[in-house]
C-alpha cells in the first residue's frame, strides 16, 4: 500500500513530468494511450456486436415457401427486429430497411388493429417512386392484427416484383474499426506535439527578449564595461521576473556557472544557442566568440546587430497581427451573416 502511493506521488512529481516531456517518455505516453483507445474500441465492438445478435428478439419463421414474423406471447415484452427489404426492377434495385417492433399477441376485443394499414394510393410518379413507396408503406402494417401470432412478410409487391428480405445486423462495425483506427493514428502522430509546443515556446522566448537584451549589452560596453561584466548586468537589467521564462533561466544558469566555476562566458552563451536551436541567438555568439578581444570592433558588431534583431522583431509583430486580422475573418463574416439575418427577417415575414 505503501509503496503504492510512493508511485503515485512520484507520478505527479516535477521529475516524473520533466521526464514525461522527453522524446521517449513522449513516445512511451503515445503507445500507452493507442493501448488504451484500442481497449476502448474492443470494448465498444463487442458491446456492439452484442447488441446486434441478441438485441433482435422476434423470431423469423418460414412455412408453405414464405417467411413470418413470430409476434411475442401475451406475457412477454414487445420484440424487436430489423430487415432488409430488396426489390429488382429491371437493372435497377431498391433497398428499404425496416426497424419492427412486434407488439405481444392479443385476443378479443383489444386485438383490433393499433396501427393503420397505409396501402399505396396509386399516385402519379416514376417507377422507382412508386416502388420506393410502396416499399416504406410496408412497414406500418405488422401491428395491424394483433390475434395472429404469425405475420407474414409481403413477398411481392403489387406491381409484381419480388421481395427479397434478409436480417439486418444492424452493426456499426465499420464506423467503430475507422475511429479506433483513427483515434490511434491521431495518437501517435501527436505524439511529440507537447514537446514541439514548449520548444516553439522557448524560442518565441528568446526572441522575444533577446533585442532588449542586445541593446542593454551594448550600451553598457559603450559605458566603459568589461564584457563580461556587462554581460551581468544586461542579465539583470532585462530579465522578466517571472524565473520560468526559458531565456531568463538560460542567461541566470550561464551568470552562475561564470560566478561558480569560472567557466567561459562564450562557451556557454555558444552551448546555450546551440541548446536553443534559435539562428540569431547563434550569430550573437559566434560575434562574441571571434571578437571578444575586440573592443571598439565588437561594439559596432553588436550595435548592427541589435539593429537588425528589433528590425526582426517589428517584422514578426506586423506579421502576427496580419495573422489575427486572418483569424477574425470568419467570425465577423458569421457575426455580418447573422446581423443580415436578424435585419432581413421581419419584413421577409410580413410577405
Amino acid at each position: 500500500m505503501f509503496g503504492f502511493r510512493k508511485k503515485l506521488k512520484a507520478g505527479f512529481s516535477p521529475a516524473a513530468s520533466k521526464a514525461e516531456m522527453t522524446a521517449e517518455g513522449l513516445r512511451s505516453k503515445a503507445i500507452r494511450n493507442m493501448k488504451y483507445a484500442a481497449l476502448i474500441g474492443a470494448i465498444l465492438i463487442f458491446a456492439d456486436l452484442v447488441m446486434a445478435v441478441f438485441g433482435q428478439t422476434v423470431e423469423i419463421r418460414q412455412a408453405d415457401g414464405r417467411l413470418y414474423l413470430v409476434r411475442p406471447a401475451a406475457s412477454d415484452p414487445a420484440g424487436h427486429i430489423e430487415l432488409d427489404a430488396r426489390v429488382r426492377s429491371g437493372s435497377e434495385t431498391y433497398e428499404n430497411t425496416y426497424d419492427i417492433r412486434l407488439d405481444p399477441l392479443q385476443e378479443g376485443p383489444e386485438a383490433e388493429a393499433s396501427e393503420s394499414s397505409r396501402e399505396h394510393d396509386g399516385s402519379e410518379g416514376s417507377e422507382g417512386e412508386l416502388i420506393l413507396s410502396e416499399l416504406r408503406a410496408i412497414g406500418s402494417s405488422f401491428n395491424t392484427d394483433l390475434s395472429e401470432q404469425l405475420v407474414p412478410l409481403p413477398h411481392q409487391l403489387s406491381s409484381g416484383e419480388k421481395i427479397q428480405w434478409s436480417r439486418s445486423t444492424g452493426s456499426n462495425l465499420p464506423l467503430l474499426l475507422l475511429l479506433t483506427g483513427s483515434s490511434m493514428i491521431l495518437i501517435y502522430r501527436s505524439r511529440y506535439r507537447p514537446l514541439e509546443k514548449r520548444r516553439q515556446q522557448e524560442q518565441d522566448s528568446v526572441l522575444r527578449h533577446l533585442p532588449v537584451f542586445m541593446n542593454e549589452l551594448v550600451l553598457l560596453l559603450n559605458a566603459g564595461l568589461v564584457l563580461t561584466r556587462a554581460f551581468e548586468q544586461a542579465v539583470e537589467i532585462t530579465g522578466p521576473a517571472d524565473e520560468q521564462d526559458y531565456f531568463t533561466r538560460g542567461m541566470r544558469r550561464i551568470c552562475s556557472s561564470i560566478r561558480n566555476t569560472n567557466a567561459s562566458m562564450h562557451e556557454e552563451l555558444h552551448r546555450f544557442a546551440k541548446e536553443s536551436g534559435v539562428t540569431e541567438l547563434m550569430r550573437v555568439s559566434t560575434i562574441i566568440s571571434d571578437n571578444i578581444n575586440k573592443g571598439a570592433e565588437l561594439d559596432r558588431k553588436l550595435e548592427r546587430e541589435s539593429e537588425a534583431l528589433w528590425t526582426a522583431r517589428k517584422v514578426r509583430s506586423e506579421e502576427a497581427g496580419r495573422m489575427a486580422e486572418t483569424r477574425m475573418t470568419l467570425p465577423l463574416s458569421i457575426f455580418l451573416c447573422v446581423l443580415i439575418i436578424i435585419t432581413v427577417s421581419p419584413a421577409l415575414l410580413q410577405l
